[in-house]
């Protein structure tokens, strides 16, 4: 277990300075003069696969001795394709088709491997350990996203298009290929073949229905997450194509939103432990979007850098308390698929959302979808509230 705790700290620095390449996957598009439409395909696209394909592969290889086989080699795989849009301008004016069709195909694998990932920090360390190593691993991995961001804000500025992607590319397969590394040294206990048909029967509606806190935690937060699935997306879009914002600044951007979180960690982690992780999500939920109202009344750069702060500082305590939520809700044997369940229904509102954002940016203004999408997501946090909700789903230690 102690060589656990290393490697899950190992995977969580590499993953997270990995998580630095997707932010950085429009803006290219954009670069490559990609239209709303073909970004919208991209969103639907890569969302549709966690909806379909990440519970599928959990409930096809539950009890199979091949199910670390297959999140090893998809993993690798997933990381390996990262590099493969900067072939894009081989193709011509055909350039951001291919750029948009790489990510969306390698986004296969990395999907199947995030399925089987998921779960894992639950099993490998004990149970009273994880809120210690949930934050932990928050901190670590927010801090890599810092840190590549600062790598490739220097790429920004001191290479010039298409070198400065090309650089992210490059130095991204080379991180992700170090976290599966630390994702191959990880052990976990073999599961009991015993619980295979078990499990696979909680698929079926009477049986995921006996999960009902889970249910109802992931029907708030998805119903609270859901406002913002459209603007989302689209902030890059006003960033570089209203503001003429550029790369460089994205870096920057990208940075100050990791150290926002790096400090918003320490904090919330006080947090958690007087109130509760429930608590902490009925404050930030609400709050943390308000990023998007200050960047439309001050469409400054320098005011929008300080607001990305702090919805850093506000997402790190989201993310803490959706983690431990999931992993603190349902039943051990069926916390896979259950986890499963959550990230195919987020990653389904995206796909959905998708399908909206031509209509919506060929009717209203961004800066109107940014401020109704804030207003009805304030609105969908008063769930938190319902006395019956928070009842049933609080944690806040007994006093």
């Amino acid at each position: 277990m102690e060589n656990n705790r290393k490697y899950l700290r190992g995977q969580a620095a590499w993953g997270g300075a990995l998580a630095a390449y997707p932010v950085f996957a429009i803006p290219y598009l954009l670069r490559l003069d990609a239209s709303i439409t073909l970004i919208s395909v991209y969103v639907g696209l890569t969302a549709l696969g966690p909806l379909v394909l990440g519970p599928a592969i959990v409930v096809y290889l539950q009890g199979s001795a091949q199910k670390r086989v297959w999140m090893l080699v998809s993993g690798f795989a997933a990381r390996i394709g990262l590099f493969v849009p900067m072939l894009a301008p081989l193709f011509g004016e055909n350039d951001a088709i291919f750029a948009t069709s790489a990510f969306i195909v390698f986004a296969i694998p990395a999907i199947v491997y995030g399925a089987l990932w998921i779960p894992i920090p639950g099993v490998a360390i004990k149970q009273e350990q994880l809120p210690e190593i949930i934050s932990s691993r928050i901190r670590i991995a927010n801090s890599g996203f810092m840190l590549a961001n600062i790598l490739f804000g220097a790429g920004m500025i001191f290479l010039t298009f298409p070198n400065n992607y090309y650089f992210i590319f490059i130095v991204s397969t080379f991180f992700g290929i170090l976290e599966i590394y630390n994702v191959s040294k990880i052990r976990v206990p073999k599961a009991d073949p015993v619980d295979q048909g078990k499990l696979r029967s909680k698929l079926k509606t009477q049986k995921i229905g006996e999960e009902k806190d889970f249910l109802l935690f992931i029907g708030v937060i998805c119903l609270a997450i859901s406002a913002m699935s459209v603007a989302g997306p689209l902030q890059t879009v006003y960033f570089l194509k209203e503001l003429n914002f550029s790369d460089r600044w994205m870096g920057a951007w990208a940075i100050l939103l990791a150290f926002g979180a790096v400090v918003g960690i320490s904090i919330w982690q006080r947090v958690q432990k007087r109130f509760g992780s429930y608590r902490m999500l009925s404050i930030t939920i609400p709050l943390a979007p308000l990023y998007f109202v200050f960047m439309t009344i001050f469409p400054d750069k320098y005011m929008i850098l300080l607001a990305v702060f702090y919805t850093g500082i506000m997402n790190a305590g989201s993310d803490l308390g959706i983690q431990l939520g999931l992993y603190r809700l349902g039943s051990d044997k069926s916390r896979e698929v259950l986890i499963n369940l959550y990230v195919g229904i987020s990653a389904g509102i995206g796909f959905v959302a998708a399908f909206f954002i031509p209509i919506f940016t060929a009717h209203f203004a961004l800066t109107s979808i940014f401020i109704a999408s804030y207003v009805i997501r304030f609105g969908l946090s008063f769930l938190f509230y319902v006395p019956k909700v928070s009842k049933r789903l609080s944690d806040a230690p007994k006093v």
